[in-house]
C-alpha cells in the first residue's frame, strides 16, 4: 500500500510517534548542525584478559572453566564461541549470561561476518532456551564503556528475571506486523539505507534513541549477517561510535543498533520523550556510502 507523504507528516513538523515502542520523538530540524565526531571509548584491557582466559581454558566436558580466579560455569559452545553464566547477575531472582567470542575483538565489526554469525547464533540459542524457564530475557550488546561495556572483549548478555517484562519491550516483542508500516515513514524522508533479497536497514523515522538505526530481515541468520554489515558500514562511513543492539527475535526478525552519542541526555527518559540530537538524514546517506564500499570490497 502506498502512503502519501502528506499523511505521515501530519502531526507536526516536530513530533513524531514511533509505531513500534510508542515513544515521542522530537525532531527539531537540524540540517545543518555538525555530526559529533567518534568518540567510543573502550573499558582499559585487563591483564590477562578474564574472557581470553577462559577461551583457553574452557573444559566442556566437565561443564567449567575458569578466569583465573573463580571458577565458572558453561552453557554451550559453538566454533568460535562460547557462553557461560555471569559471576555477577543482574537480578537476585534469575541467571545472567555471557556470550563471548574466543577472539579477543572490541566490536562487531572486528570480526569476519561468518565468526560474528556464530555469535549471534549462539546467542538467539542461549536466547530461546532461557525464555524457556524465565518470565522475562533480555538480549543486549554495549560496544564501548560509555555504551555500558565494562570489558574490552565484545561479548553479548542475556539477563532474565521473574518480574513480568516492561511495557515497551512486550510491545516490542509483539510489534514485527507494524515493521512495514514504520519502514514507510522512513521510506517517505528518505532514511532508507538498504532494502533488498537479504533484508532492510533503514535509520528510523521516529527513533527512540537518537540516531537509532533498525535492520529487519525474513530469517534469524539474515538479521545476524546484517547485524554484522550494518556494524561494518557505521565503523567505515561515520567512525567507532559507541552503540548498543538489541536483538528482537519476533514473527519477523528485527534489531536495533543505537549510537550511544547523546548518553548524557536523561530528561526525556522521565517525559516519555526522545529528543533527537543527531541528523537522521546525514546518517542515512553516510550509511549508504558504507555499505557501497563494503559491496565493493567484496568484488
Amino acid at each position: 500500500m502506498q502512503v502519501s507523504q502528506e499523511s505521515l507528516f501530519a502531526v507536526t513538523s516536530q513530533t513524531r510517534e514511533d509505531v513500534l515502542t510508542g515513544v515521542i520523538s522530537v525532531h527539531p530540524k537540524r540540517k545543518n548542525k555538525p555530526m559529533p565526531p567518534a568518540v567510543r571509548l573502550m573499558p582499559p584491557d585487563r591483564s590477562p584478559c578474564p574472557l581470553c582466559v577462559m577461551a583457553s581454558s574452557s573444559t566442556y566436558e566437565d561443564g567449567f572453566a575458569t578466569d583465573g580466579q573463580s571458577q565458572v560455569q558453561l552453557s554451550k559452545h559453538s566454533a568460535h564461541t562460547f557462553s557461560f553464566q555471569n559471576l555477577w547477575p543482574v537480578f537476585d531472582d534469575g541467571p545472567s549470561e555471557l556470550i563471548c567470542p574466543r577472539a579477543h575483538v572490541h566490536a562487531i565489526e572486528d570480526l569476519p561476518n561468518e565468526e560474528a554469525c556464530d555469535m549471534l547464533n549462539l546467542f538467539h540459542d542461549r536466547y530461546l532456551n532461557l525464555a524457556e524457564q524465565h518470565k522475562t530475557v533480555f538480549p543486549f550488546i554495549n560496544v564501548g564503556h560509555n555504551a555500558g561495556g565494562s570489558l574490552s572483549h565484545l561479548h553479548a548478555q542475556l539477563v532474565t528475571t521473574s518480574a513480568a517484562p516492561a511495557e515497551r519491550w512486550m510491545r516490542l516483542l509483539g510489534s514485527s506486523h507494524l515493521i512495514e508500516k514504520d519502514m514507510s515513514f522512513a521510506r517517505a524522508a528518505d532514511l532508507v539505507v538498504k532494502d533488498d533479497r537479504s533484508g532492510s536497514v533503514y535509520v528510523a523515522y521516529a527513533p527512540s534513541f537518537s540516531g537509532e538505526i533498525r535492520i529487519v530481515s525474513d530469517t534469524t541468520q539474515g538479521l545476524h549477517s546484517l547485524i554484522h554489515d550494518t556494524a561494518t558500514a557505521l565503523a567505515t562511513s561515520i567512525g567507532d561510535w559507541p552503540y548498543n543492539v538489541i536483538p528482537v527475535w519476533a514473527d519477523r526478525p528485527f534489531a536495533q543498533l543505537i549510537p550511544r552519542l547523546d548518553v548524557g541526555v536523561t530528561y526525556p527518559t522521565y517525559l516519555g520523550t526522545c529528543v533527537g540530537v543527531l541528523n537522521q538524514e546525514a546518517i542515512a546517506e553516510k550509511l549508504r556510502v558504507g555499505f557501497s564500499k563494503s559491496t565493493k570490497t567484496q568484488i
